[in-house]
């Protein structure tokens, strides 16, 4: 066992090793003359995701520092303000290191890169699957199928039912097995009542994906502004600890540029790629449903894929490791006139807004011979009354959803 006495940092001669502060406060194991740091715009204290793909970022953090140690206080004396970041310590601290075990270390990263695979490989999985789905359902309504099979395109069948519904004549101008086919086609899609309610279900689905885009982007524009140490530098750790209430807290200090470039690309990039998949299968299986039922039930069912990392932590991990990771904060640094700034008022909230817009718009885009025929049935139904065995058929409909 090694003591150690808080004092503000100063260079120490080569081959000494001591505990220092940062500017901000930070506690961090250091050998030699001080490194080099990054230091643009005001520091900030965010908090890590409570899943898989964050316990796996602490873990491989962990496995790269070779001078993290635990810190233990035994004694603080009277609170004062640190000068960076606004978080009280004790202006007189006496701590212990622990050495580092390896064992444990790479046990815990063991643990976390295992959920981290499970969790990325079965999102993927019931992505592709319910993909597959969609595009199974999709094959009889794309144009050169439909074509294909009644010698009209869509489009060419939306437009003969609104020629009926202009003339008042109810038989379709053409062969009477292609109008019975294609009034057979009308009666699946009418199940929905109002085609509206389609871009409705699209926009909520794309709405709570937006939240998974946002954390996963705060991710990398908090880990690329943590401050960033000299490459080479071996002697520095990339993990600090502060003082609360005479308690040692840790946080996440500093990083090499080669480290936060690979911890981007393999925690918030793959979350990015994941969550790209899920809402673009996601908004074609919806379009593609013919109950409102169901397509509540298959939103809600989607949206337990993307809370599998969450429920990977929660399932697979203790309650202390859980607690560690939630108390965990990563020290990073924005922009003054960013955190003051419209963005981060209505000018972010108004963006994502438009984002989900234009989402719309595309799904909209893809989908809109099918949209088009579905609403000319609409109009054909209430002309006519064409379909008078609907009722029915939404009730059954209705049960076999339950």
């Amino acid at each position: 066992m090694l003591s150690f006495a808080w004092r503000p940092f100063e260079a120490e001669p080569a081959g000494q090793t001591l505990l220092a502060p940062m500017p901000e406060g930070d506690v961090v194991l250091m050998t030699g003359q001080a490194s080099q740091l990054s230091s643009t715009g005001a520091v900030e204290e965010v908090g890590l995701e409570m899943d898989a793909y964050s316990l796996f970022l602490v873990r491989l953090l962990e496995i790269w520092d070779t001078n993290s140690t635990d810190v233990e206080i035994i004694e603080a004396g009277k609170a004062v303000e640190a000068s960076g970041d606004g978080v009280s310590h004790g202006s007189t601290l006496i701590k212990t290191q622990k050495e580092k075990s390896w064992t444990f270390t790479l046990l815990n990263f063991s643990h976390a890169f295992v959920l981290y695979v499970l969790a990325v490989a079965l999102q993927l999985c019931v992505t592709m699957i319910l993909l597959q789905n969609a595009e199974r359902l999709e094959s009889s309504w794309e144009s050169h199928a439909f074509h294909q099979k009644y010698n009209v395109t869509m489009v060419e069948a939306a437009g003969l039912l609104d020629q009926a519904v202009d003339t008042n004549h109810p038989q379709l101008n053409c062969p009477n097995a292609v109008h019975g086919a294609l009034v057979k086609r009308c009666t699946e899609q009418l199940q929905v009542r109002y085609y509206f309610f389609y871009y409705i279900m699209i926009f909520i689905w794309i709405a709570t994906m937006l939240s998974e885009f946002d954390n996963a982007f705060s991710l990398v524009k908090d880990l690329w502004h943590v401050d960033t140490s000299v490459v080479g530098d071996k002697n520095l750790s990339n993990f600090g600890h502060i003082v609360e209430n005479g308690k040692p807290r840790r946080r996440i200090v500093n990083m090499t540029s080669c480290q936060k470039v690979v911890l981007i690309f393999l925690v918030p990039v793959i979350r990015i790629g994941v969550a790209m998949a899920i809402t673009y299968s996601g908004c074609k299986f919806l379009m593609l449903q013919v109950s409102e039922m169901r397509i509540v039930l298959k939103a809600l069912c989607m949206k337990f894929v993307i809370t599998i990392d969450d429920l990977f932590l929660v399932g697979f991990s203790t309650k202390a490791a859980r607690d560690r990771l939630k108390a965990l904060k990563l020290k990073t640094r924005r922009l003054d006139v960013l955190q003051k700034g419209f963005w981060y008022n209505a000018g972010g909230g108004f963006f994502h807004m438009a984002v989900a817009f234009a989402g719309l718009s595309a799904v909209w885009f893809i989908f809109q011979d099918l949209m088009l025929f579905r609403k000319s049935c609409a109009a054909y139904h209430v002309q006519f009354g064409e379909f008078k065995d609907l009722g029915t058929q939404r009730r059954l409909s209705f049960a076999e959803d339950l």
